[in-house]
């Protein structure tokens, strides 16, 4: 039904950081998830490796927010 069409949006703001190095990726994970709990927001992390060399940390912050409704 339209009432509940948007129950989760994702990816609204997307954004890269690169680290300098291999160890700052765990730091800047730890300090992005501590500063969303701080603000009562929830966070997820998950870290993510390719054979062809592609190596990431995804973070989420979930942020409750009301979607306008046409009326």
């Amino acid at each position: 039904m339209p009432e509940n069409w948007l129950v989760r949006l994702n990816d609204l703001i997307r954004t890269l950081f690169v680290v300098k190095y291999a160890d700052g990726v765990q730091y800047l994970v730890e300090r992005i998830t501590e500063t969303a709990n701080g603000t009562g927001d929830s966070c997820k992390s998950f870290y993510e490796a390719r054979d062809e060399g592609y190596y990431a940390a995804h973070v989420y912050v979930l942020q409750p927010c009301d979607v306008p409704r046409i009326s």
